[in-house]
Parts: C-alpha cells; structure tokens; sequence
C-alpha cells in the first residue's frame, strides 16, 4: 500500500476529500486498481457520506478514524526516511563504549 502511494504520488489528505462511485469503489483489477478504491476495500477509506444523483450513487470517503490515518501517515513517513517512528523503541547503546570523565576547568 506505502509503494503504491508513493509510486502514485498520491497526497494524503486529499484522501478524505473523495467523491467516489460505487462502480469505482468495486473494482477488481489488482494491476489497475485506484488509490481510493484500493484504501477503500482494505479499510484505510470509510463512507463519511453518500448521496444519489440522477440514480448514480456519490460516496464521500474519509479515514475510519485519527489513528488509521496517523498510522498510514506515519508509514509513509517511515519510508520516505528509513528511519522508524515508533517512540517506545529502546536506542541501542554501544558496548564498547567508555563513560567520559568531565574535565574541571
């Protein structure tokens, strides 16, 4: 999913602002499947909203909550960086590392 938003260069907080059919959010082509359609059927993109027009169905998407869209922001962050996001993560000391005496001047 992080590979193909960022192939896509797709900006993330354009995501809750998609309008998307039902035909779209259905489709099955895994080669070319869009962004919002993938999201959509992995639970990444939730209906905030849906209306009919002239018999077409209009759904609004949104991120299911703050978590879901801090989590997939935070991979994309993670991977544009290499380095990890996670806070609990202990840093490693060396262990051949000596404490330096402080010099009084």
């Amino acid at each position: 999913m992080i590979k193909l938003l960022q192939q896509r260069q797709q900006f993330t907080p354009d995501l809750t602002r998609i309008v998307a059919t039902e035909a779209l959010l259905s489709t099955v082509d895994v080669d070319n499947i869009p962004v919002e359609a993938l999201m959509f059927q992995a639970g990444y993109l939730t209906i905030a909203s849906h209306r009919s027009i002239l018999g077409r169905l209009e759904l609004r998407l949104k991120y299911p909550n703050l978590e879901v869209q801090a989590a997939l922001n935070d991979s994309l962050l993670q991977s544009r960086t290499a380095m990890p996001c996670s806070k609990s993560s202990p840093k490693a000391i060396p262990t051949n590392s000596k404490p330096v005496a402080s010099r009084s001047t």
